[in-house]
């Protein structure tokens, strides 16, 4: 979805997908998104390492990373042209954080607003993938969960680094429709995270999911369940019950007791116990 949208609002851009995920593109049905298919044989516990170096899977001169969780919805040229003064840009977060770390020692990350890794845009050259070199090893040494810290502890570590600080407008968070204007229509990156809180997102995953989970290739009984799970879960959400109740006062009233009953049935919490090697060898160490 994230990179339909960009092709759809960006003509001629150019997009990859990086994924553990053994796909047959014969069997796609719809049109395919993406430019480059790069499958990587690690377990999906390792994406944030993938992630943290991901400027290993590009040739390019001029990027942008983008999680998945996300809609591109006006031009990114923008940005793009800013990296000709620039080697990276990316959102800063209003708000601190909670999570006890130091960016240095001596200097807790809770006191300072940190960066988010959900949109970044990026010069390939040698400043910025030192810059990624970093973040990974700060994310293997901290061993978290997040990428967050590690994130902002790789800013500190490279004065070097020409960082572009962008606002809510090229990465918004449903929390963040009050620092714009016009509230989230204006976002040209729509970071919605939750599609259960943000219907409005759920008919084209509905869709996209149906084009493209036919194609996935050695479907163990855990990811057939995931895949069906997920089927059903969009298709609830793109429903018109449930995006035109969403908003409505009764629905807001009883969206606790519904939430509950729906976590119940399984739509929004699936737990899959998934084969380790089921997209690759199983990792004894995290390589470099």
């Amino acid at each position: 979805h994230s990179a339909a949208t960009a092709k759809k609002t960006n003509p001629g851009i150019h997009c990859t997908v990086v994924t553990n995920y053994q796909i047959d593109l014969q069997r796609v049905r719809g049109e395919w998104p993406f430019d480059d298919l790069i499958i990587v044989e690690k377990d999906s516990k390792y994406n944030r390492l993938v992630k943290t170096n991901i400027i290993q899977y590009t040739s390019l001169e001029r990027c942008l990373y983008l999680d998945c969780d996300t809609e591109v919805r006006g031009s990114l040229e923008p940005v793009f042209n800013c990296l000709d003064r620039f080697d990276l840009a990316m959102k800063l977060n209003f708000s601190t954080v909670k999570k006890e770390y130091e960016i240095a020692p001596g200097i807790p990350g809770r006191l300072f607003p940190v960066w988010n890794s959900g949109a970044i845009f990026f010069r390939n050259d040698d400043r910025v993938q030192e810059f990624f070199s970093r973040w990974s090893r700060f994310f293997m040494e901290e061993g978290r969960k997040s990428d967050q810290p590690a994130l902002a502890r790789a800013v500190y570590a490279s004065p070097e680094l020409r960082l572009l600080t962008l606002g809510p407008l090229w990465n918004a968070f449903p929390d963040d429709a009050a620092f714009l204007r016009n509230g989230i229509r204006d976002a040209l990156i729509w970071h919605y995270r939750l599609p259960y809180r943000w219907p409005a997102v759920a008919p084209s995953l509905y869709q996209i999911h149906q084009h493209i989970s036919p194609a996935l290739i050695n479907q163990d009984a855990a990811l057939a369940g995931e895949i069906e799970d997920a089927s059903r879960r969009y298709k609830f959400l793109a429903s018109p019950f449930y995006r035109r109740g969403i908003g409505c006062p009764l629905f807001q009233k009883c969206k606790p007791l519904l939430k509950f009953f729906i976590d119940v049935a399984g739509l929004f919490k699936v737990k899959i116990k998934r084969d380790s090697q089921a997209f690759g060898r199983k990792y004894e160490h995290i390589d470099d």
